[in-house]
């Protein structure tokens, strides 16, 4: 009703209230104002919540109140309205010469809530602000409350661990699915493995960043310890809540012994006699990934058949026979599991007085026809440049057998011509070769060890009778002048 001033109680997060002031210097204030939400408000003037605004004095120049469209109180100090997602307050100051100063508490305004101011310049966000200064003149604001939805918070499902069970070696793929209505991805996400600190997890390759309909994430690690019950727990947040859902602690993976490798087992001697005791021995040990002791069971077989008394690494020599096969069979054992077995065999060969029955010799094959050179020939041992010299050996088959032998004379060391000769046994045959000496000089000859030489001599001086008949007359022409020269000298001094 007019002239109320009782300011409601809250009931609860839809019942609130913010107080505000508008005032100037000299010119007139407001100290009234405020604004709120209540369970029984309307949009119009609700007696016992709204407080209507007193009209101004003669020649006030300063007012502000709260416009509505009732049409009995258009004007409050105080107005409250049924709350809603968005709710709408108009706000009338007007000064004639001085600054107007607005300022608001937003204490009792619910978390969840915006409250925006606008028609004063660029929107106002009161709950950032606590007042502003607006110039002289008539101003009328929009006052806007908006409820913030509530976060959803994120669902964690199909929490899992692969493969399992496995071994202490093996790759573990955690992974779960986590889905958020309001599309917020994860701050934090993670797994607990045993208890221990929370490992980040990563958002699987290829999914699309939608996480209304759950995107899936993983971590991998491998070294889990055998004979130990594994556990695991999920988590996440997106900011504002924790996840729901799968966050209980799962059971898992088990693992279980990782069997030893198999060792690589060499049965001696190599090639045994009758005489010889066998020894299986390991090259190459078993290794266990779980760090398990590995101790070693052998296995004989005769033929390929089993000798079940035999069960350590030595056959002795008086249980093997010529012509048997012998094989080993070496089994690695951690104590919980047997690995794969190593083998290797040889087999028995014969015996003489203790030693190995030697091979028979080997069949001679055919013997050669044997040949001979002698009679070494060059002719003429002394020859021109170019001019053709011969050189002649006789080769003979002192065997009874035919045979080819090769005939190859040599030059100064360097072969020059091969001929294959082929001869019954016991008869010889002369085989020449001819030559050249291109230069002057002495020149070695050399055929199956037979050794001679041949000398090409240097080119003879060639003489011209012209030349030397005109040097003759020349030389007389020479002669004569000098006599007559002597006279003329003689007869000029008797004179």
């Amino acid at each position: 009703m007019a002239g109320e001033a009782t300011t409601p109680a809250l009931a609860g997060p839809t019942e609130w209230s913010v107080p505000m002031t508008a005032m100037t210097a000299t010119e007139g204030s407001n100290l009234n104002l405020e604004l709120g939400t209540n369970a029984g408000a309307t949009d119009d003037y609700d007696s016992g919540l709204d407080v209507p605004h007193p009209p101004p004095g003669p020649a006030v120049t300063f007012d502000a109140y709260f416009s509505i469209t009732d049409p009995l109180f258009s004007q409050l100090d105080k107005d409250y309205q049924a709350s809603a997602d968005s709710i709408q307050w108009t706000l009338h100051l007007e000064s004639s010469s001085e600054d107007i100063t607005l300022i608001w508490d937003i204490s009792g305004l619910p978390a969840d809530y915006s409250l925006t101011l606008s028609g004063a310049g660029p929107d106002i966000d009161m709950k950032a602000i606590p007042s502003t200064v607006l110039g002289t003149g008539i101003h009328s604001l929009t006052i806007i409350a908006a409820g913030v939805p509530a976060n959803t918070p994120p669902v964690l499902s199909g929490g899992v661990v692969i493969p399992d069970p496995a071994y202490v070696t093996t790759l573990f793929a955690y992974s779960m699915t986590y889905t958020d209505g309001d599309n917020d991805s994860p701050t934090s996400i993670a797994v607990s493995i045993d208890g221990s600190a929370p490992q980040d997890m990563s958002v699987k390759a290829g999914e699309d960043g939608d996480y209304r309909n759950g995107e899936v994430y993983e971590y991998t690690t491998s070294g889990l310890a055998k004979d130990v019950s594994h556990t695991f727990r999920l988590a996440a947040s997106d900011g504002t809540d924790d996840a729901t859902g799968d966050i209980g602690v799962h059971d898992g993976p088990t693992v279980v012994n990782t069997p030893p490798t198999a060792a690589v087992a060499d049965v001696t001697p190599d090639a045994p006699a009758t005489s010889d005791d066998l020894l299986s021995s390991i090259t190459t040990p078993s290794t266990d990934a779980d760090g398990d002791t590995v101790t070693y069971s052998y296995a004989w077989y005769k033929n390929d058949v089993l000798q079940p008394a035999l069960t350590t690494n030595t056959v002795l020599a008086a249980n093997t026979a010529e012509g048997e096969t012998w094989r080993s069979e070496v089994t690695p054992d951690d104590g919980t599991t047997n690995g794969p077995t190593g083998q290797d065999q040889t087999t028995i060969s014969a015996t003489i007085n203790g030693a190995p029955e030697p091979s028979p010799p080997e069949e001679p094959g055919p013997v050669p026809a044997a040949f001979s050179t002698s009679s070494l020939s060059i002719s003429p041992a002394e020859a021109s440049i170019g001019e053709t010299v011969t050189v002649s050996i006789l080769v003979a088959n002192t065997d009874d057998l035919t045979g080819s032998h090769e005939v190859t004379l040599e030059i100064n060391n360097v072969a020059i011509v091969t001929r294959d000769v082929t001869l019954v046994g016991g008869t010889s045959q002369m085989v020449s070769f001819t030559t050249a000496g291109d230069a002057a000089g002495l020149y070695e000859v050399e055929i199956g060890g037979q050794k001679g030489e041949f000398t090409v001599l240097p080119a003879p001086l060639v003489i011209s009778w012209w030349s030397i008949g005109g040097i003759i007359a020349a030389v007389a022409m020479i002669s004569l002048a000098i006599v007559s020269l002597v006279r003329r000298r003689r007869s000029a001094l008797a004179d």
